[in-house]
């Protein structure tokens, strides 16, 4: 078999079963956030009058494919700088509410477009996330693969050179022998013709 068909070999054979839990993993990430899509949209739909929901605020970054979470909005002051925007008013409790509560206030203040939007976007990053590290298990494997390969073509042409070494040694004994016999055939052909008993 030659070098590139035992690399093709190896090359599928070890990205088959990879290939089949990435599907799995991937099918299993697209039930579980279409689950949460559901729920979430559930909860908005009974908990949040659409009539009375803020507009999410549209923030724009360089990452293609991927928008900002209009959660962030939460965290950010009119001025550009992180803040609680959810700050109680006057005159009411002045207790720090925690992340989750702060999260819960701003997840209701969103339409259901705007958190399917953003349940979408954690998708996104989970499969790009889960590619990324499939990546560097194939770029590791192709790695040691390349290795193993470039090992046994150097054992094979040291086999090789070893064949073709003890060949040439034997076809050397061997026109040496053929030498030797048509030697003696001459010499029995000279007794022959000067009559002597051999």
């Amino acid at each position: 078999m030659e070098a590139s068909d035992l690399e093709s070999t190896a090359t599928s054979n070890i990205k088959k079963p990879t290939i089949e839990a990435n599907h799995a993993l991937l099918e299993e990430i697209r039930d579980v956030n279409q689950r949460l899509i559901d729920t979430v949209v559930s909860i908005s739909d009974e908990e949040v009058d659409p009539s009375a929901a803020a507009p999410a605020q549209s923030l724009a970054i360089g990452t293609p494919g991927i928008s900002a979470s209009p959660l962030l909005a939460e965290f950010t002051s009119p001025d550009g700088a992180h803040g609680n925007a959810l700050a109680p008013p006057s005159g009411k409790s002045t207790i720090i509410e925690q992340p989750i509560d702060r999260l819960i206030k701003a997840a209701s203040s969103l339409t259901p477009a705007a958190l399917k939007a953003v349940v979408s976007d954690i998708d996104l990053l989970q499969i790009s996330e889960k590619r990324l590290e499939d990546a560097l298990v194939d770029s590791s494997s192709l790695s040691g693969l390349e290795t193993h390969l470039s090992e046994v073509h150097k054992f094979s042409v040291a086999t090789d050179v070893v064949m073709t070494f003890t060949r040439a040694q034997f076809e050397g004994h061997v026109e040496e022998l053929t030498e030797k016999l048509h030697s003696a055939c001459r010499k029995v052909d000279v007794l022959c013709e000067n009559n002597l008993d051999v």
